[in-house]
């Protein structure tokens, strides 16, 4: 993936247009029609901080970000994953004022009604879907018989109270031409029409391990006082670069924070913790286990820059 990755870079001329960039270190991506498919983030050098758009006109009808603490998380446990309630159980410690939802138990009518009484932050954490043959059916999955559709969002949902959206589920970002040139559609278009400032979504089917521990990750920076531009950035650095020695730290100074509101998430970070340790080449290897750009180049935000 790497290789072909920096085969792109040499097709698209990026060094070229390097030298044109000395004094910039922001850029908005809006790219050419199926290049929205790529991490086109991973060709450039980290001194830049790099949001999409779907096009310039919908850049210009966002609203400015604001810092919020509210919070409503949605959980798909239909999905047989530890990982899904782990991250939703550490997102109600750091976010006192969360709300959260079982998507098993609530239905779509239930979700929009609750879409529409909360601001703030939305986190859905599931799995979603895209339809190339029908863009508006596109979907975030509640159960195995429902879905929140893309037409569900345009029709019945105005998301202007929301300032941040994150969809940490696979094929979030993936959109559809449907004979337009420049203006593509899906998911995330149908959340930037409606008013959120950003939306955080995924360009393939993400591993849910790490999934969860960037997902963690950028709230941390979030909770103290990153922008959403540059928290996600610094999680996705961190991610890359982290080694095992460093993620048993982690592991172990957040189940400590996490052990009055939820102890069980924080036995589970001490066996994970612990399974590491007991392993001597992990915990000697200095190559970060999350180093292919495969855990967190996916991860993409699409809206206005600061």
């Amino acid at each position: 993936m790497d290789s072909q990755l920096r085969s792109l870079e040499y097709i698209l001329h990026i060094r070229d247009i390097l030298p044109y960039l000395r004094d910039v270190d922001q850029l908005i991506l809006i790219p050419h029609r199926d290049l929205h498919l790529l991490p086109l983030h991973y060709l450039f050098p980290p001194k830049f901080t790099i949001t999409y758009l779907p096009s310039f006109q919908i850049g210009l009808n966002l609203q400015p970000y604001q810092s919020a603490q509210s919070l409503l998380s949605l959980e798909n446990t239909d999905r047989q994953s530890i990982y899904c309630p782990l991250t939703s159980n550490i997102l109600t410690s750091l976010y006192p004022q969360c709300q959260r939802l079982n998507s098993s138990s609530l239905g779509k009518k239930q979700l929009i009604q609750d879409l529409k009484s909360n601001t703030g932050t939305f986190q859905f954490i599931g799995h979603a879907y895209h339809n190339i043959d029908n863009p508006k059916a596109s979907a975030l999955q509640l159960t195995i018989a429902d879905q929140l559709t893309m037409a569900d969002i345009f029709e019945q949902l105005d998301f202007g109270n929301y300032n941040l959206i994150f969809l940490s589920a696979c094929e979030t970002g993936i959109t559809n031409s449907q004979n337009l040139i420049d203006e593509y559609v899906g998911l995330v278009s149908a959340f930037l029409a409606k008013g959120v400032s950003y939306v955080i979504s995924t360009l393939w089917m993400v591993d849910e391990r790490s999934t969860a521990l960037l997902t963690i990750r950028f709230y941390q920076y979030l909770k103290a006082g990153e922008h959403p531009v540059s928290a996600l950035k610094q999680a996705q650095n961190w991610l890359k670069q982290v080694t095992n020695r460093e993620l048993v730290k982690w592991y172990l100074e957040l189940a400590q924070d996490v052990k009055a509101t939820h102890p069980h998430a924080s036995e589970y970070l001490k066996t994970e913790a612990a399974l590491i340790q007991q392993d001597s080449d992990k915990m000697m290897a200095g190559k970060p286990p999350f180093e292919h750009p495969y855990h967190w180049a996916g991860f993409i935000i699409t809206g206005n820059h600061f």
